[in-house]
């Protein structure tokens, strides 16, 4: 049913509510965010296959209310999607239900009608919804510091769906370029390795986009995404700023957003078990030189500490601050500029090659 009342999300929205043994109503429950919208949700409909159809002004439609049908896959996530042409218009179109599977009738104000909101009759053909195939390629490249990206093959990629279960698996080939079919409403997660380069994670979604029947041109159509997996080369002694890893001024404790930071860093020593790193902090020039160094090699060490918190083995990791000798902006003067010097990196200075 549809209500106005209070704890929505705007507008009207839609509800549940179980008949309970003794034939009354049990307590109501909101549909969520995936049917509810900021602007009106009403005439809700279930049909015989559990499709709930419901008319919105809310979803992206023609204009006015359109008519809408949710659905749930295996997995119980929610698809929306606008029927298009001929049933919804720029006009309102609403309340939707069917007498048979494939016959209902719908009210709507478009031109044409006998008066104000006119009932109409819809047959749905078996045959006449068109179907879409929905494509996914991804290329393996590797990261040139020219800005372009070249193909990488022998990349081992794993592809995950949102519940972890193994949907590929493959060695990239000569073009660096593999195609797998999709579904929508789906979260896809990728594991990309090759020895001598760091491994690198990457997600895809397929949330809210899956395209709406009425903007399907073909009988059978095709829609491509595509996804880059770009992996960085394992090179010894090169500097890796980590981003957002800054310090108050004067101080070496860990930032809530700088965990953040760090966190990812743990993950790249998991997920690259074979290297060992250095970690150095910088500062500002603000201060004399010696006690500089002091504050940056307690920086370097309370991030160290945090990486080990985290289970890193301690003899991976080595803590060395350098003060105020590695600035990134000389001359500093506004404190943006002072905290771009307060910042941290990291450097490979080991590689040890998996036995055969």
């Amino acid at each position: 049913f549809s209500s106005i009342r209070q704890g929505g999300y705007g507008g009207i929205d839609l509800y549940r509510c179980a008949v309970l043994e003794n034939g009354k109503f049990g307590p109501a429950y909101n549909l969520g965010s995936r049917i509810n919208t900021s602007g009106n949700e009403m005439f809700p409909f279930v049909s015989g296959d559990g499709k709930l159809y419901f008319a919105s002004d809310g979803h992206a439609g023609l204009g006015g209310l359109d008519v809408f049908v949710a659905t749930k896959d295996t997995s119980r996530n929610i698809s929306i999607e606008n029927l298009g042409y001929p049933i919804n218009s720029s006009y309102d179109d609403f309340g939707l239900t069917f007498v048979t599977p494939d016959i209902g009738y719908f009210c709507s104000n478009k031109p044409g009608g006998k008066g104000n909101d006119d009932i109409y009759y819809v047959a749905f053909s078996p045959h006449s919804r068109k179907k879409v195939d929905y494509k996914l390629i991804v290329y393996t490249q590797k990261n040139n510091e020219s800005g372009n990206d070249l193909p990488l093959r022998g990349v081992h990629v794993k592809m995950y769906d949102q519940l972890d279960t193994l949907v590929h698996e493959f060695n990239s080939k000569q073009d660096g370029k593999m195609v797998f079919s999709i579904e929508t409403e789906k979260i896809y997660r990728f594991i990309a390795t090759k020895a001598g380069f760091f491994t690198k994670r990457e997600s895809f979604s397929t949330v809210g986009r899956s395209v709406p029947q009425f903007q399907l041109k073909d009988t059978v159509n095709t829609i491509t995404f595509e996804i880059n997996l770009d992996l960085d080369s394992i090179i010894l002694e090169k500097e890796i700023v980590l981003e957002n890893i800054y310090y108050d001024y004067n101080k070496s404790d860990i930032r809530t957003d700088a965990s953040k930071e760090l966190d990812k860093l743990v993950q790249i020593l998991n997920d690259n078990p074979e290297i060992s790193i250095e970690l150095g902090s910088h500062t500002d020039s603000r201060g004399n030189n010696e006690y500089n160094l002091r504050l940056s090699q307690k920086r370097a060490e309370a991030a160290v500490n945090y990486l080990i918190s985290k289970g890193i083995e301690s003899e991976r990791v080595v803590a060395l601050g350098y003060g105020e000798e590695k600035h990134l902006v000389e001359d500093a003067k506004t404190e943006e500029e002072h905290q771009m010097n307060r910042r941290t990196e990291f450097k490979v200075t080991q590689i040890i090659k998996k036995k055969q």
